[in-house]
């Protein structure tokens, strides 16, 4: 069987679809993030005093006006025990 893709030459499209494509992946990572929260039934604040930040930065990665930082999310991936692929929806 052959896949065939369609490469457009136009310069929006490409921006367009990496856009969709990161935005999907912010939303995953934001769902992710306060899920696996719930599960472990902490709320923002105890999230936050574990990982050493204020709880307004748990409230913006989990409404995705801000992302962690490499080391942060490193943490969070241990502290949940799943993988920073997990948390950027690379896997499921």
């Amino acid at each position: 069987m052959m896949l065939l893709l369609r490469i457009s030459s136009n310069k929006n499209d490409y921006c367009e679809n990496a856009y969709t494509v990161l935005m999907k992946g912010i939303e995953l990572f934001c769902s992710r993030i306060k899920e696996l929260r719930k599960d472990k039934k902490l709320s923002a604040r105890e999230l936050a005093e574990k990982l050493s930040v204020h709880d307004s930065t748990i409230i913006r990665w989990e409404n995705g006006t801000m992302m962690p930082t490499i080391d942060k999310l490193y943490e969070l991936a241990t502290f949940f025990g799943v993988t920073a692929d997990y948390l950027l929806g690379l896997e499921d």
